[in-house]
């Protein structure tokens, strides 16, 4: 994918590439969507991130990760060129908040569960252990119910950044942001967009380290 490609999700948003890695984790991002945003009233701009799901984020370990998702937002000095960088023992600013999440789901250890050929029902459902069934009002028909699937869940697994989100809360983890241009988005008149929400594009690069997970520090870079 183009760095910088426009993802058509917002706007002044474009498209940033990468990757995390760790001691039991590889994974790579295509369609992760950057966009800064300046707010009326706030003293700091925020760098916000969001990530598409599917084939665009894939990992190689572990390989039976699904539904990868990758997004946060990052709170930086300025709006203009330059190095920002945030840490726990940085960061001061009570009513700003750092958060980065890397996250994947794990097959079940429950494995396959067969539900067999019940249902649809007309009225409660009878499915077996582990199964499940959605219902839905009729009307005059009473109660309706979809045929039994599996029900199991899928454990997650979570790397995180967050620094100055509470003071219950302790700081994780520490980032830098390098911007080489920063230029004002072009927002329609009819776009719907509020009023006081200055959009930027953005590029230039992230690297993070995200802790939590499955084992050790995970490292996460984006170019956009």
């Amino acid at each position: 994918m183009e760095v910088g490609a426009d993802l058509g999700t917002g706007p002044g948003q474009v498209a940033a590439v990468g990757g995390a890695n760790g001691d039991s984790v590889d994974c790579t991002f295509c369609g992760v969507g950057v966009v800064l945003t300046t707010t009326a009233g706030y003293d700091y701009p925020s760098l916000g991130i969001s990530s598409a799901t599917g084939p665009k984020m894939t990992c190689s370990i572990p390989g039976a990760a699904s539904d990868v998702m990758f997004l946060g937002t990052l709170v930086l000095d300025a709006a203009q060129p330059g190095v920002y960088q945030g840490s726990p023992s940085s960061f001061v600013e009570s009513n700003n908040c750092d958060q980065l999440t890397m996250s994947y789901h794990l097959p079940s250890d429950a494995g396959t569960i067969d539900c067999g050929d019940s249902g649809p029902f007309d009225g409660s459902p009878s499915c077996p252990a582990g199964c499940f069934s959605s219902c839905a009002d009729a009307g005059e028909a009473g109660m309706i119910c979809s045929p039994c699937e599996p029900g199991q869940s899928q454990p997650v697994v979570e790397y995180e950044l967050r620094n100055g989100c509470g003071t219950a809360t302790p700081g994780l983890g520490s980032w830098t942001v390098t911007l080489t241009s920063v230029t004002p988005a072009e927002i329609p008149p009819d776009s719907g967009i509020p009023r006081g929400v200055q959009y930027d594009v953005v590029h230039g690069s992230l690297s993070a380290t995200l802790l939590g997970g499955a084992s050790g520090p995970l490292t996460v870079t984006l170019a956009f």
